[in-house]
């Protein structure tokens, strides 16, 4: 069930929208999906929408499979976040589990934030409130702007 906030309106009146995802791998896909619809209806260019895809499929697995503890004892989830700010997609992955920590028993090879730092404009990772890991990362809806200086940008702004 999507929840859209009323915090700010976005581009073309698409609301920003945040959806709760069981952490199951079967979720990854339709919450990238519904992150990719939204920044095509707000105008992102064709390579903004690959960075996005590559960027919110990894955020999601890692919340996915590296979160939760096999014991944990809640049905774990994970909350995944978007909008349109000032000429910028913000999309949020964040889970409630273990928080960030080194896992030697990890079937990964450990190269998803890596990843997500190459595609997005902007990457922030902070301990949630509560426990767990937020992932905010901000992409230029023209991938040309990408590398260019945007000091009035506020994507990262909590």
């Amino acid at each position: 069930m999507t929840t859209p906030s009323a915090v700010r309106s976005t581009r073309r009146g698409v609301p920003p929208a945040n959806h709760v995802w069981p952490a199951t791998v079967e979720s990854v896909v339709p919450a990238r999906d519904e992150v990719v619809r939204f920044a095509r209806s707000v105008g992102a260019s064709r390579r903004t929408l690959d960075d996005i895809k590559l960027a919110t499929s990894e955020a999601c697995t890692n919340a996915v499979l590296h979160a939760y503890a096999p014991e944990h004892s809640d049905t774990p989830t994970f909350l995944v976040s978007f909008e349109s700010l000032d000429g910028e997609i913000v999309v949020q992955v964040r889970d409630h589990g273990s928080g960030l920590a080194p896992r030697p028993n990890s079937s990964g090879l450990g190269l998803g934030l890596a990843l997500i730092a190459e595609v997005a404009r902007a990457v922030a990772i902070t301990t949630a409130g509560g426990g767990g890991t937020q992932l905010r990362m901000c992409f230029s809806i023209d991938a040309a702007a990408k590398g260019l200086p945007n000091p009035a940008s506020r994507c990262l702004a909590w």
